[in-house]
């Protein structure tokens, strides 16, 4: 099964992630990054390292996975696992998530022919792997700011299994993160000042629900962030 994979990598592992590997038999190498000030260059400059050398090394493929990586609460990792080797053997792609949150701006849709597999645009390169192909397109391209999150985005020739067979560790944010708390409260507390202003101006004008819709959505955006 893992040696579908051109290479396996890690970056900066905990130990966590080292033990879940060893008990998976997974043949992974770990990276460890150069150090930067910018930690969004620095992995920035991780993933392309390792792309450039699978690159020049003639691989098909490259699996990357985050250092702070865990498995999801799906069953039968084994079977799902032969499922998207399967799809990757067989279909042409750019990369493939073993791990990723769909975007909810960003529709997916299921292939055909291929139950827990479907086209997506998304964020989180912590389980993924990259083709030769998709590295060819961007192993030139040099750091002014972007996230390889990013640029992994742009690729309209990207797929995932789903549910997920891994997750990356603190990823979810809850009502208890205080920064959560303080963008919740300052975007309502606007939001209903403006809903006010609106109703108090023209009490049966549509832009009020137009806006209160809004608010739901920037809710949630909150959360995906």
């Amino acid at each position: 099964m893992w040696s579908t994979f051109g290479d396996i990598r890690c970056i900066n592992p905990s130990q966590k992630t080292k033990d879940l590997f060893s008990q998976l038999g997974v043949p992974v190498r770990w990276y460890q990054p150069i150090k930067y000030d910018n930690p969004v260059q620095e992995r920035f400059e991780s993933h392309m390292a390792i792309f450039r050398e699978a690159y020049q090394q003639g691989l098909d493929n490259v699996l990357i996975f985050g250092g702070d990586v865990e498995l999801s609460s799906v069953k039968d990792f084994t079977g799902r696992m032969k499922l998207a080797v399967n799809f990757m053997r067989k279909e042409p792609w750019d990369l493939f998530y073993l791990g990723c949150t769909p975007q909810m701006l960003s529709p997916f849709q299921r292939v055909q022919g291929y139950n827990t597999v479907y086209k997506v645009h998304t964020r989180g390169l912590y389980a993924c792997v990259v083709s030769r192909s998709f590295i060819s397109k961007i192993m030139h391209t040099q750091f002014y700011g972007q996230s390889m999150d990013d640029m992994a985005m742009g690729s309209d020739n990207a797929y995932a299994i789903l549910p997920t067979l891994f997750k990356q560790k603190n990823t979810v944010k809850t009502l208890t993160d205080s920064k959560v708390v303080a963008n919740i409260v300052i975007t309502v507390s606007t939001g209903f000042v403006i809903l006010l202003v609106l109703y108090l101006f023209n009490p049966h004008n549509r832009l009020v629900w137009l806006v209160l819709l809004a608010m739901v959505m920037i809710l949630v955006l909150l959360f995906l962030d």
